[in-house]
């Protein structure tokens, strides 16, 4: 549940909001100057930022986010500012969107230039559930990881290193989880040398765990009624200056074999970092393979326990949705239609918890009766109110023209060969031995065939699958797309009518069976009844059309991306194994590793990045 926040009444001797839950406030009432004086006037921004491609922030305690605000404003106004700003908060119970929005307001009436930093950050308010959570504005350029869980687990998932540190908990006293040794020397461990750190907080205990971990801490004036603040800075006596980090990607080429959603979502991500792309496909156009569908539902996964897939598959909606509202047509190319979904109910099975209901939620009678599936038992019945249908092709077209890419189609690539030396390029070669192309660092997303080129990639197989679809005169009826058994979409838009698109199979290997194909058509047990109503209008009037395509699939049904760590090809890159989950994952998985490559905080965590096969020090291949 998110935090309940105590407000002050009209004329109240305290003037500042409280967490009913720790019973202490979130500022000591001047927000903003705190979070300046304080937070980054202790870490010497903006300052120590000037001409960095990229600055890394972590605060513990996101709270109202007045930090994350006032973060974001010093970036904005600073002429010689990095280029990206990136900045990562843990906090365990995130405020309701209400009264985010109220401290909001009263942030707006002290300062009306921060109107628009104010609404992007309510706007983007919505779904944070267990797990972690990518936030972008300024196109991407300013991103907010929200890692949502308790410090002393969700903290070790945290991936990356850190130039600034925000130490903004509740008081030691009320929530001493915070403040704790292990959380100070987990945060040390992420530091850059010389990283600086920030609190009010100057109590004993903090500054000799800090001193312990590290840092070398002081004491300054602070901001009344404070009488002292803490500043450190991360200079362990005992650890010789780190690794120097990752090369930037600016100026960088890149080229990407594979002409797919992976493909295409790697080179907006790539190319949102300055790197220029080339894109190469085997077919005579983007979007083959099974990102050729007509068109595809995106929808989370729901689990009893929050597993690691469902919370991959929300923060995955969560960035694709955003590429759809900034390149698409929503209502031509895509539309947040919401989905039913059918599921038998196992034995312990737990309805959808409160954290999660921007996700999903038990389907109401009224979401049920104007379904395709009326009549199914409300039991029987989810609802995903964030669920999206979308034409796959539209967005690849608009993820490469976003990304600026040069595309190469009807080339395939036979080998790639590595740098003969240090510094040098990779080259591609197609299967006459003539050079397709080269670049500084070469990525492989070319679904199934990616093992072909990739060592190691022994759990990923293709699938094939197969479904129907019909372009139709008339819409059907209303009703909303359904899944639980594949999918229905129902009344899509298209040129002078509407169509439908029911599927799929599910076939291991590479051949799509004829008779698994009839069977298929004929199957009416799992599917809603106006479904299979106008599967067999369709073929009796001859208008029936058949898709088929090739899946990358995995053994635990997790992506595979990453970064070949030894042997002749280290240094290439890969994304493969998206499953029936590319609308979910493909953009997700794209900013991971364009992420690691740039040395920047992962957006997953640890644990989904190890079953990834994606490591923290992927760039320095």
């Amino acid at each position: 549940m998110p935090t309940p926040v105590l407000w002050p009444d009209e004329g109240a001797s305290e003037s500042a909001p409280m967490s009913a839950r720790y019973g202490d406030r979130y500022h000591a009432g001047r927000p903003l100057e705190q979070a300046r004086s304080v937070f980054l006037a202790g870490c010497d921004l903006p300052a120590a930022w000037a001409g960095r491609p990229r600055w890394c922030i972590l605060e513990t305690g996101l709270g109202l986010g007045s930090n994350f605000l006032a973060a974001w404003a010093a970036w904005r106004a600073d002429p010689v500012r990095p280029a990206r700003l990136r900045y990562v908060a843990i906090e365990a119970h995130p405020v309701a969107r209400a009264d985010l929005e109220r401290h909001l307001r009263d942030v707006v009436a002290a300062e009306p230039a921060l109107a628009p930093f104010a609404e992007a950050l309510a706007s983007a308010w919505w779904g944070l559930s267990p797990g972690f959570h990518l936030l972008e504005f300024e196109g991407g350029c300013v991103t907010l990881t929200l890692a949502v869980g308790d410090v002393s687990r969700a903290l070790p998932q945290v991936i990356g290193r850190f130039d600034s540190v925000f130490l903004d908990g509740f008081a030691p006293a009320r929530n001493p989880a915070m403040w704790s040794p292990p959380v100070l020397r987990t945060i040390a461990q992420r530091c850059t040398h010389g990283a600086r750190a920030a609190s009010w907080c100057v109590a004993g205990a903090v500054r000799r765990a800090l001193a312990e971990a590290g840092f070398r801490v002081e004491r300054a004036r602070g901001l009344p009624p404070k009488r002292e603040r803490l500043v450190a800075t991360f200079d362990p006596p005992w650890r010789a200056p780190a690794v120097p980090r990752a090369e930037a990607l600016e100026g960088k080429t890149v080229a990407i074999v594979g002409a797919g959603l992976a493909a295409a979502a790697l080179a907006e991500a790539f190319a949102r970092r300055g790197a220029a792309l080339t894109v190469i496909g085997a077919a005579g156009a983007p979007a083959d393979g099974a990102s050729g569908i007509p068109a595809g539902l995106m929808a989370p996964q729901h689990s009893r326990d929050e597993s690691l897939m469902t919370q991959l598959t929300r923060s995955g909606m969560r960035l694709t949705l955003a590429r759809c509202e900034a390149l698409l047509r929503e209502g031509a190319d895509y539309a947040v239609s919401g989905c039913l979904q059918r599921f038998a109910a196992p034995h312990g099975w737990a309805p959808p918890t409160a954290e999660s209901l921007d996700w999903t939620r038990v389907a109401t009678a009224g979401e049920i009766a104007t379904s395709h599936w009326a009549g199914i038992e409300a039991e029987h019945a989810l609802w995903h109110p964030r669920a999206a249908w979308i034409r796959p092709s539209a967005l690849v077209a608009a993820l490469l023209d976003c990304a600026r890419a040069r595309c190469l189609f009807g080339r395939a690539v036979a080998r790639i060969e590595p740098p003969p030396v240090t510094g040098e390029h990779w080259t591609l070669y197609d299967d006459a031995d003539h050079i397709i192309a080269t670049a500084d660092r070469v990525i492989v997303a070319a679904g199934p065939e990616t093992p072909r080129f990739v060592p190691g990639l022994d759990t990923v197989r293709p699938v094939a699958g197969q479904l129907a679809w019909a372009i139709t005169d008339q819409p059907l009826a209303k009703g909303s797309p359904c899944n639980g058994f594949g999918h229905w979409l129902p009344d899509l838009p298209t040129a002078g009518g509407f169509f439908w698109v029911l599927g799929s199979t599910y076939e291991p290997g590479t051949t799509h069976h004829e008779d698994v194909w009839a069977g298929w058509l004929t199957a009416t047990g799992d599917r809603p009844p106006a479904a299979q109503a106008a599967l067999t209008e369709a073929r009796a009037a001859g208008r029936l059309q058949r898709f088929r395509g090739l899946r990358a699939a995995t053994t635990n049904r997790m992506p595979r991306v990453g970064t070949v760590a030894d042997g002749p090809l280290a240094g290439l890159g890969y994304l493969t194994g998206l499953g029936s989950r590319g609308l979910s994952l493909a953009v997700l998985c794209a900013e991971a590793l364009a992420a690691a490559w740039s040395d920047e905080p992962l957006s997953v965590p640890r644990s989904a990045a190890r079953l990834m096969t994606l490591t923290a020090d992927a760039g320095r291949a």
